[in-house]
C-alpha cells in the first residue's frame, strides 16, 4: 500500500488522503495537509483537532503554518477540521492516531497517520462514514454519562487503549446493536453490511480479538 500523498492533489486542494486499508474500508489510512504562510482563496490555513499533550492533558488545537516548528503529537478520537480563509471546510473523523509536522520555506506540511480508518465526512450528505462517526460519538457520550467520567478521564482512557482497540470496540458495540434492532432503511442496511465486512477483514488479518470487548467494557477496563 503506497503511503505517500499525491503531490498534484496536495498542490491543488492543499490536502490529500492516504490509501484505504482495503477496498471496502470506510476510511483512509492517513491524511496530509499543506498550510502556507499566506494562503490564497480556498487553500487551507488552519487544522482544528484534539491533541493529547505530553502532560496528559487533552486540548483542542488550532494548527497553522509555523516555520521552524516541528512536532509530533498523539491525536484523540474526534473530528479533524481543515479550514480555509474563505471558510471552506473539509472534515474528517478519527479514532485516534498521530500527527507530525515538517517545516518548509513558506509552509508547513502536517502528516496524520492512523492504524484504523480515518473517515471523510461530507457536508449535507449522509454517508456510511458519516453514520459511523455519528454513532461513535453517541456511544462515547452515553458511556461518559453512564460511567460518570469527565471529558479528560474519557480522553485519557481512549488514548491509553489505542486507536485499534477503540475502533474494534466501536465495531463490536455497533454489531451488537445491529443484532438487537432491524432497520429496513437502505443506508442503514449498507451500514450494517459494512460492519460485517470490517469484522471479516480484521478476522482474516488476525487482528480481531478472540474475546471482543464492546466500547463500554474497554473504557471501563482502561480505568482499572
Amino acid at each position: 500500500m503506497n503511503q505517500q500523498p499525491s503531490i498534484q492533489r496536495l498542490e491543488t486542494l492543499g490536502y490529500d488522503t492516504l490509501p484505504r486499508f482495503h477496498p471496502d474500508s470506510p476510511g483512509y489510512s492517513g491524511l496530509s495537509v499543506v498550510l502556507r504562510q499566506s494562503p490564497q482563496g480556498h487553500e487551507p490555513e488552519m487544522i482544528k483537532l484534539r491533541l493529547h499533550e505530553w502532560d496528559d492533558m487533552t486540548t483542542t488545537a488550532h494548527l497553522h503554518a509555523d516555520i521552524n516548528q516541528q512536532f509530533s503529537h498523539v491525536v484523540c478520537p474526534g473530528q479533524i477540521v481543515i479550514r480555509s480563509p474563505k471558510e471552506r471546510e473539509v472534515t474528517f473523523y478519527t479514532f485516534g492516531g498521530s500527527i507530525e509536522s515538517k517545516a518548509l520555506p513558506g509552509e508547513t506540511v502536517y502528516s496524520f497517520r492512523s492504524v484504523v480508518p480515518v473517515l471523510e465526512l461530507l457536508p449535507e450528505q449522509e454517508t456510511i462514514a458519516d453514520l459511523l462517526a455519528d454513532k461513535s460519538e453517541v456511544l462515547l457520550a452515553r458511556i461518559k454519562a453512564q460511567q460518570q467520567l469527565s471529558s479528560q478521564e474519557l480522553w485519557d482512557r481512549l488514548v491509553k487503549a489505542g486507536p485499534e482497540a477503540v475502533y474494534l470496540a466501536v465495531l463490536q458495540s455497533l454489531l451488537l446493536e445491529d443484532e438487537a434492532t432491524a432497520v429496513p432503511d437502505h443506508l442503514h442496511n449498507d451500514f450494517n453490511h459494512m460492519l460485517t465486512r470490517e469484522q471479516n477483514w480484521y478476522q482474516k488479518t488476525g487482528r480481531w480479538p478472540l474475546m471482543p470487548r464492546d466500547l463500554a467494557t474497554l473504557i471501563n477496563t482502561m480505568g482499572e
